[in-house]
């Protein structure tokens, strides 16, 4: 990983109580440019500012065969999808191949769908 060294100026005029080897959080946002051209491709209307749920699937193994379930995000709690893209999720890393594989069998423009199995490679 990457260390970045960040230096803050007059803690004492804060008011935080430290003592040498406590830890600091810093959790950067997303540039609103990056989460407005996103928002812009969801080819959905909807509201971008009410909060919705992540969710995750689930599978459980049973006699009967696989079932699957959908359960709310054990991280993340009910936000806007303005919100989730700005400070949660990591919209700056380029997509793994599997994500683009599973991109490219969900995409119905063809061109769009050559380009994302292309990249998969």
């Amino acid at each position: 990983g990457t260390t970045l060294l960040l230096e803050l100026d007059d803690l004492a005029g804060m008011e935080i109580s430290y003592k040498p080897g406590d830890h600091l959080g810093v959790f950067a946002c997303n540039k609103t440019e990056l989460v407005d051209g996103i928002l812009a491709r969801i080819e959905q209307t909807m509201d971008f500012d009410t909060p919705v749920e992540l969710q995750t699937q689930k599978q459980s193994h049973t006699p009967n065969g696989i079932i699957k379930t959908w359960v709310p995000h054990d991280r993340f709690t009910p936000n806007s999808l303005r919100m989730l893209l700005t400070r949660f999720l990591d919209i700056t890393t380029p997509p793994s191949p599997n994500l683009l594989r599973y991109f490219s069998s969900i995409a119905t423009n063809p061109k769009e769908k050559a380009q994302l199995n292309l990249l998969a490679t």
